[in-house]
């Protein structure tokens, strides 16, 4: 965990899990057709490659919720403070 915070990378798979909560409600059906799921996938795919090519163009990506730019924050500061 700490190496996490110091490197800056996510500290859990809570992204993971948004994604996957919001490609469920994009398929909108519990158990889709094999043709229905891989147009699903084909237009997640589209949309992930557009999101590539925003962030190679020079667009930053979405900025964070506040309050996790600020939980994040602190916890920077208090890893830095951490004497071992």
């Amino acid at each position: 965990m700490y190496d996490c915070v110091v490197r800056g990378l996510p500290k859990s798979n809570n992204l993971v899990e948004g994604w996957r909560r919001a490609f469920s409600t994009r398929v909108s059906i519990k158990h889709p057709t094999v043709t229905k799921l891989a147009k699903c996938i084909i237009r997640e795919r589209t949309k992930f490659e557009m999101d590539i090519e925003r962030i190679r163009v020079g667009q930053e990506p979405q900025p964070e919720k506040k309050i996790d730019a600020a939980l994040d924050s602190r916890l920077k500061q208090i890893v830095a403070s951490y004497n071992f």
